[in-house]
């Protein structure tokens, strides 16, 4: 199996897809639109749509590319050599 940051990596960009049409989704057959105080206009609907989806696929990636650092930090640290004691002093 490979390693999970390479899956992170590798399956990120389509998770923040995925989430942004679900919400789009979500958007459209659950009359979210009401909450927001927009009309039912094609060009409203389709304003708030590139939003959300804009915003939902921004927060997936930021969430993912804040996971593979901490992930980068933590091989730095867990290959590190070990830190040799200095020799006490004469």
């Amino acid at each position: 199996m490979p390693p999970v940051n390479r899956i992170v990596a590798f399956l990120g960009p389509y998770i923040a897809i995925a989430s942004g049409v679900v919400t789009d989704w979500l958007l459209v057959h659950v009359h979210l639109l009401a909450l927001f105080h927009t009309t039912h206009e094609q060009i409203a609907s389709t304003i708030t749509q590139v939003v959300v989806f804009g915003l939902t696929a921004l927060l997936v990636w930021l969430g993912q590319q804040k996971w593979l650092e901490g992930w980068q930090r933590f091989e730095r640290t867990a290959t590190a050599p070990p830190a040799t004691a200095a020799p006490p002093p004469p």
